[in-house]
This record gives structure tokens, C-alpha cells and sequence, in this order.
């Protein structure tokens, strides 16, 4: 081979090397960028807790790269197992992570006992990561569930305007603490005065919240007067508990008669008679007009007979 040959070749080579040289830099931080994006689970919260019924229990974690630093905006999917479900009544809930990586469930209502498995799977790209959080659900412990009526009790609900008064329960425990995820079901008559609920059923099944509350909610009365009794029940397992709630289905637009008598007693003493006549009123609505009064006084000297004195 003559000497401009091999110089020739030589040059070839330097190219060849010289291009590859180039392109392999290119490799290694695409695969580190990719590698840096491939989520790990790391449980902070919840790990090995043991949850009460009647109480709101929750799992907390983090995500993290191959290198421990927090991955913002991954799309963790919470799912929970038969023995529980989220407030909102589902055992799936989807949550992004926060800039520290950290994702949190809903409140979690545990709903029987044994153990309790909470399944995580964390979504960065079309990377996946998945942990198993173990928990397990036990007895309550209080010994009695106690439903107290806050709101639709003894409430009128006029006919003509298709409303009632939604009932309002709180359940609390002997020792007056809020029962939370208690289920409380709410059911109204199958004949006479009744009415539905929002989902246009006889019942509605509701959770009570960290306050231990749950509503009736939606309630309309059907075309009936008369009285509605709503059964109440409570099941916070193995603790049920049950009352009745009393509302009126009342018509529109009938005139009412009030007696209310008031006895003095003493020397001289005597009696008051107000008789009050107008339009119906609801506890959800006001009366359509003020209703006139006449006073009666009795008593040991001459009576009068007039509107009352002004004060």
C-alpha cells in the first residue's frame, strides 16, 4: 500500500471514530432522564394501622424517582377493599401529588371488620409503580350508638309547595363523641302521608360525616295530609340504634283555629283566651299574611273587648 493510502485510511478511521464520539453522549442522559422518571411508593402514613369502626381512618404516601426526589403531578389511584369504602361512598379514588410528592386518601369509612389492604398505584408517564398498604379494621370502642334529631322534627311541610323540611340526624356515642361513617338509613311510609327522598325512593342510605351527621336529603311530601313518621336507624357494626322522626304533610290555604288558655292563680286571678285565625305556615316557609287578633280579658271587674294594648 503506498504512503497517501494509508493516510487516507488512517483519516477514514479518525472520522469514523470521531462521529461516534459524538453521537454516545447523546445516550446515557436520555436514559437517565427516562430512569429518573420511574415512580417509587413510599407509604409515610397508615402503614400497619389498626382502624376503628365509627371512626375515619386514612393512608398517606410519597412519590419518589430512582433518585429520592419527589415526582409532582403523578397520578396515584387509592383502591380500597370490600370492607371499606371512601366517604363519598366509592373504594376508588384517583389523587395527584402535591410539589412535596405526597398523595393522601379521602376519609376512609371502615365497614367490617378484618384486615384491610389498601392498594396504591402511581402513574408517571406510561411509568408505573404499585404498593400494598396493610391496615386492618376493629370493633369500635364505644358500646352504644345514640341518634338525636337535629333538623325536621316536628316540621310542617305544606302541600302546595312541594317542599318539606329535610331531616337532619347526628350520631354520637356514650360518651357524646361524633360517630363518623355510621350508616344511617332513612324511610318513609309505603301508604298515607309520605313523600320521597332525592333519589325518588321510600329510602336513602347516608354516612355520617366526621361530625357524625347525615341528612335525608331531597325529601318531598306526596299529596297526603297528615302525620309522616320517619324511621331513623344507625348501624355503626356489630351497634344498631333506631328513632322516628314526626313531620305533618298540611294542606294550603285553611284556616286554623289557636286556643291557648293561661291560668293565674292567687286572689282575684283570672284567664286569658286568644283566639288567632289565618293562613296554614310551614317550619320550611313563612305564612302568606299576617293573621288578625282579637283579645278576651276575663276577670272579677267589667271585661273589655278590643285589639290588645300596644307596649
Amino acid at each position: 500500500m503506498s504512503l497517501p493510502g494509508v493516510f487516507l485510511r488512517l483519516a477514514g478511521t479518525a472520522a469514523a471514530l470521531s462521529s461516534y464520539a459524538l453521537i454516545l453522549p447523546l445516550g446515557p442522559p436520555a436514559a437517565q432522564a427516562q430512569a429518573s422518571r420511574i415512580p417509587v411508593i413510599d407509604t409515610i402514613e397508615g402503614f400497619n394501622t389498626a382502624n376503628r369502626m365509627g371512626r375515619i381512618a386514612s393512608a398517606k404516601v410519597r412519590v419518589i424517582d430512582q433518585s429520592q426526589r419527589p415526582i409532582e403531578r403523578a397520578l396515584v389511584t387509592f383502591q380500597l377493599p370490600e370492607n371499606g369504602v371512601f366517604l363519598g361512598g366509592s373504594r376508588k379514588a384517583d389523587i395527584e401529588t402535591n410539589d412535596s410528592g405526597e398523595a393522601q386518601t379521602p376519609g376512609i369509612c371502615p365497614t367490617g371488620l378484618g384486615d384491610f389492604p389498601i392498594s396504591a398505584t402511581a402513574t408517571v408517564g406510561d411509568q408505573q409503580a404499585l404498593a400494598t398498604i396493610p391496615q386492618r379494621n376493629e370493633n369500635p370502642q364505644f358500646g352504644k350508638v345514640i341518634i338525636s334529631p337535629i333538623e325536621g322534627n316536628k316540621a310542617i311541610n305544606v302541600l302546595k309547595q312541594g317542599k318539606a323540611t329535610e331531616p337532619v340526624v347526628q350520631i354520637i356515642d356514650e360518651n357524646h363523641m361524633p360517630v363518623a361513617c355510621a350508616l344511617v338509613t332513612f324511610s318513609l311510609p309505603k301508604a298515607g302521608p309520605s313523600g320521597v327522598f332525592g333519589n325518588g325512593q321510600l329510602t336513602l342510605a347516608s354516612r355520617t360525616n366526621a361530625e357524625g351527621k347525615a341528612t335525608g336529603t331531597g325529601l318531598r311530601p306526596n299529596a297526603q295530609s297528615g302525620k309522616v313518621i320517619i324511621t331513623v336507624t344507625a348501624s355503626v357494626p356489630p351497634l344498631t340504634g333506631a328513632i322516628n322522626i314526626t313531620q305533618t304533610n298540611a294542606g294550603s290555604g285553611h284556616a286554623r283555629l289557636v286556643v291557648v288558655l293561661l291560668a293565674v292563680a292567687g286572689a282575684g286571678g283570672g284567664a286569658a283566651v286568644a283566639l288567632a285565625r289565618g293562613h296554614g305556615s310551614s317550619s320550611s316557609s313563612p305564612a302568606s299574611s299576617t293573621p288578625t287578633s282579637t283579645v278576651i280579658t276575663i276577670g272579677p271587674g267589667p271585661g273589655s273587648f278590643g285589639t290588645p294594648p300596644v307596649h
